[in-house]
């Protein structure tokens, strides 16, 4: 939960910011405010607001804390709405609410939406706070000032800090502001122009001089900045001679950091001391190097950098390369160290080259060991204390400094952790990309680099962020190619795509195995898994050449274990599933399966597992060649059962040698079918019977005739199979409701509908739940209907809507329905019922629209044929002017179809050929010849040759041969000659529509 909105609670609990008329928290509300307040921290802000929710909370500690779910959770606009609906909009409660929703904006980089609130709440209070919300304030004005920084805007930044300040923070607080302010103006004014640089200076002055009354941390702070400020105003010497005068007060404050230190916090790396000398080092190298470059006083320059002799009388002052020396070597553990050593081998090169003035001092590589080890001992403290934004700060220093150190990957580690915590993904991503692309193609450190990398994503995979995970994984996949985990991960990675169904991005996994690691044993299960992907995204073709490449590549490599039966099996199965036509091709592979193990199975098998897992595949085999020979048409010339009898051998044999095996039932079911097929009922009865004798307890013994009817569906033999269901229900044996409701589908599908009416109502008299009773009522309505049984039907089919009205049956449901209505509505003389059904007939056909507009075109043409319908029956029962302003009706849907429907589109295509045809009909029975002529014509052009093109060829015989009858003088014997001209007239049919 974020500070802001911790406040904002203990203000109100407080009772210091107005909540009039709200009932205080019981005790047991403030507990469960607090906890989810540690949920908020947790990062779990659902949980929170559920626990919110039960507790009852309720005023504004509540909005406080809705206040900050809905921004953890970028939902902005619910707090502007929570924000608007409070009645004072000045209260100090809605400012503070106003002030969280600033801080998440920041939180979320709208900068200029987070400026505009904070902007606006300091205006309020210009001249402060008042005392009760100073903290809040203070908060407010800090948080802005850090925004301003992350922005570049340092003077935005000085004028919070300045705000910041109006709250009247604690002492302790109150100096660091001023030293950050101070320090702030201070870099402004260096980039200054001079009317700018001589107001913040006199600033930093006041600022300094109230820093010196504490002899603390920031007193040295002080110092530092006095010292800058005669910098910026050219006197070096005023410079030196602060530091001298302060001296003791420095080396005082040293000691009482390092009596203060303890093994967790090393503070004696604050030292102003430090900071001080290096700042005098940095005045006098820059002052030597500008007189170097001018040519001026070239001896002014050398004791600059070298020391500056003592005056009569007086002391000399040390120069550059003493303050740097001394930084470097008393101050190693300090920020300032690294540097202090860099430009102190610059200011000794300088002196030496410059002025060939030797210095007799070189810094060792202990001692440049000994600063770098304390400099990351020094961010690494600060990353066990989860101070983490200063452990970046610190790390980035040290690694800017000792690039090339041993211990450069683990910090770097490290800093991307720092961004982890501190939320910070562009940074992170930044460093993670640093790391692999510098150390890769290291070689003893790029495996240690990768390791590293991995670590990280394992990092991300703990948070729960899968993306991140991903994208780091990404970054190793890219950048360690010659890890030892990278196939292993790479497939990994692929495994996790295709569990989560995203086949195409699996392929691209397994591919980079197989093309990367060919040598890998890994790369052979790469090669099958590409296959299994093509197989879930249906793309059969694909999925046989990924098969035909492993089986290749097996053998090529000589690696004719498992995996080679194994790939040989599914090539086998692929080509059995994508067509018919390639049922040899699949035989093939059985039998090369078949062959191999049964020729020489130790060649394919190194243990028990695999043996027993190449028996089954054999077994599989056996069956499934057998079964593709059921299926296969035999060649011209040999019997008609010829193949059939080979699979019934297969299946035996099957049965017979491998009596155990779990394919021996189904065989044994198989050949029973195909005796039956065969006509051998005596035979088939024999099999039949052994099934049941040895194997009483498989499926297929249990329900020999349901499986004999699904296998004669399954050859193809859809008359026998409808045979074999009516007599299953007619023996009254026991099925299961799934069966049941399989065979009665099978039934409705083959148009048998009395009899699926049957199997259907013997599902709903013992069905119980709604996975057996909503497919029976559906079936059982819609084969009514198919009956013609109208009334029944339609009260079934309503049933079903009544009990499921979100029943995945709905489409075809709704069409039966609709078409029962209008049948229903036709014969009905009674005007107000005959009008209500062809409504209702009507409102189940808009049901389809609503559910699935793709099958807009298929409804259109059945609404056309219901108001075709309603015409006929207005004829029978009503008026004639009704029956043609219907007929026109019908006429309106048709065009509109005709109209709208591409005909390019196969899903649509059939349904605008119904569409032409009805029109056209309607047209020549209402004597509209040109239109039946123009359509008949353009029907022609679309589908020249379909089913309907001669019934439309006539109709536009007849129109045309009207047509030329209508011209003055014309007879039937002027019409011209033409495609389907000698196509008798009374080939047009004007009889009523079909039935829907």
């Amino acid at each position: 939960m974020g500070l802001r909105t911790k406040q904002l609670c203990a203000l109100l609990l407080l009772g210091l910011i107005g909540a009039a008329d709200v009932p205080a928290l019981t005790p047991k509300q403030k507990l469960e405010l607090t906890y989810a307040q540690g949920l908020m921290d947790l990062q779990l802000p659902a949980y929170a607001e559920t626990v919110a929710k039960k507790a009852g909370l309720s005023g504004p500690e509540y909005k406080a804390l809705i206040c900050d779910i809905h921004i953890r959770k970028g939902e902005f606009d619910k707090v502007l709405g929570l924000i608007k609906k409070e009645r004072n909009q000045e209260s100090l409660e809605t400012w503070a609410m106003r002030l969280t929703l600033a801080d998440g904006y920041f939180a979320w980089g709208k900068y200029a939406k987070a400026e505009e609130i904070y902007v606006r709440f300091f205006a309020k209070y210009k001249d402060g706070p008042p005392k009760e919300i100073s903290s809040f304030f203070f908060e407010s004005a800090y948080k802005f000032a850090q925004m301003k920084l992350l922005q570049k805007d340092k003077e935005g930044a000085i004028v919070a800090y300045k705000s910041a300040l109006l709250a009247k923070p604690p002492r302790h607080i109150e100096r660091q502001i001023q030293a950050d302010l101070a320090e702030l103006m201070l870099t402004v004014a260096e980039s200054s122009g001079p009317q700018t640089r001589a107001k913040f200076i006199k600033e930093v002055d006041v600022l300094a001089d109230k820093l010196l009354w504490v002899q603390d941390l920031w007193f040295g702070k002080a110092l530092v900045m006095k010292a800058h400020i005669l910098f910026l105003k050219d006197d070096i010497e005023g410079a030196m001679d602060l530091l001298d005068d302060y001296k003791k007060t420095l080396k005082d404050i040293d000691e009482q950091l390092k009596s203060q230190s303890t093994p967790q916090e090393d503070l004696s790396a604050l030292s102003p001391m430090a900071q001080v000398r290096f700042l005098l080092g940095k005045m006098l190298l820059d002052e030597a190097k500008e007189i170097i470059a001018s040519g001026s006083n070239r001896k002014k320059a050398e004791s600059l950098l070298k020391g500056i002799p003592a005056p009569p009388g007086g002391k000399s002052k040390p120069g550059a390369v003493q303050h740097f020396l001394n930084v470097f070597m008393r101050y190693s553990n300090t920020q300032w160290a690294a540097d202090a050593g860099k430009y102190f081998e610059e200011a000794k090169k300088i002196l030496e080259e410059e002025f060939r003035r030797e210095v007799n001092f070189e810094a060792t590589p202990e001692q440049w060991a000994k600063v770098e080890a304390a400099q990351f001992e020094a961010a690494k403290l600060a990353y066990n204390q989860q101070q983490y934004e200063e452990a970046a700060g610190k790390y980035i220093k040290a690694l800017e400094r000792f690039s090339t150190s041993k211990i450069a990957v683990g910090a770097l580690s490290d800093l991307v952790n720092c961004y982890i915590e501190l939320d910070n993904d562009l940074y992170a991503d930044m460093v993670v990309l640093h790391l692999a692309e510098r150390y890769n193609k290291r070689p003893n450190e790029s495996q240690t680099a990768g390791n590293t990398v991995l670590h990280i994503a394992t990092k991300f995979s703990e948070l729960g962020r899968q993306g991140k995970r991903d994208e780091v994984y990404e970054v190793f996949f890219d950048n360690f190619d010659k890890h030892p985990m990278t196939p292993r991960l790479l497939f990994s990675a692929g495994e996790r795509r295709f569990a989560d169904s995203e086949f195409e991005a699996a392929v691209e996994y397994y591919q980079r195995v197989v093309d990367q690691y060919a040598g890998s044993p890994i790369s052979y299960d790469a090669m099958g898994k590409i296959a299994a992907c093509h197989a879930k995204a249906g793309n059969s073709v694909e999925e046989i050449k990924a098969l035909k490449a492993q089986i290749e590549r097996l053998i090529a490599d000589k690696r004719l274990g498992h995996n080679l039966i194994r790939a040989l099996y599914r090539l086998g199965n692929a080509f059995r599933k994508v067509d018919k036509k390639y049922y040899p091709a699949a035989i093939k592979r059985y039998k090369d399966v078949i062959t191999r193990l049964e020729s020489e199975p130790d060649k394919y098998q190194r243990s028990k597992e695999e043996s027993d897992k190449n028996q089954d595949v054999l077994e599989a085999s056996l069956y499934f060649k057998s079964y593709c020979f059921a299926k296969v048409a035999p060649p011209k010339g040999k019997p008609e059962n010829a193949f059939k009898k080979l699979a019934l051998k297969g299946f035996i044999e099957l049965a017979e040698k491998y009596p155990e095996s779990k394919m021996a039932p189904q065989a044994m079911s198989q050949a029973g079918t195909l005796w039956t097929i065969i006509g051998n009922a005596s035979e088939a009865q024999l099999v039949f019977s052994k099934l049941k004798r040895n194997y009483p307890n498989s499926p297929e013994a249990k329900n020999v005739d349901f499986l004999l009817g699904m296998s004669l569906l399954d050859l193809g033999m859809r008359k026998q199979a409808i045979k074999v269901f009516g007599e299953m229900f007619a023996s009254g044996g026991k099925y299961s409701e799934g069966q049941i409701l399989t065979a009665g589908r099978e039934l409705l599908n083959a148009g048998e509908y009395k009899i699926a009416v049957t199997a259907f109502d013997r599902v709903l008299s013992t069905a119980t739940e709604r996975k057996s009773i909503e497919p029976a009522l559906g079936g059982k309505g819609r084969a009514l209907v198919g009956n013609e049984q109208y009334a029944i039907g339609a009260a079934t089919l309503e049933e079903l809507f009544t009990k499921y009205p979100r029943t995945a049956l709905t489409i075809d449901a709704a069409f039966d329905l609709s078409r029962a209505y209008a049948r229903i509505a036709a014969e009905e003389a009674d005007e107000i019922k005959r009008a209500t059904t062809f409504n209702n007939s009507v409102t189940a056909m808009k049901k389809v629209l609503t559910y699935d507009p793709s099958r807009r075109a298929e409804a259109s043409v059945e609404v056309g044929r219901i108001q075709e319908l309603k015409a006929r029956s207005e004829e029978k029962f009503g008026s004639k002017e009704d029956a043609v302003a219907m007929l026109d009706e019908a006429i309106g849907t048709y065009q509109t179809i005709i109209l709208l429907e591409n005909p390019d589109d196969s899903a649509v295509r059939p349904f605008l050929e119904q569409a032409y045809r009805e029109c056209t009909r309607l047209f020549i029975e209402t004597k509209r010849w040109q239109d039946a002529f123009d359509d008949s014509n353009t029907y022609l052009e679309h589908f020249k040759d379909s089913k309907h093109a001669l019934d439309i060829r006539s109709m536009r015989s007849r129109a045309r041969a009207q047509l030329t009858i209508s011209q003055p003088g014309g007879t039937a014997e002027d019409a011209p000659d033409g495609e389907g001209e000698d196509e008798p007239d009374d080939a047009v049919t004007t009889a009523a529509a079909p039935a829907p």
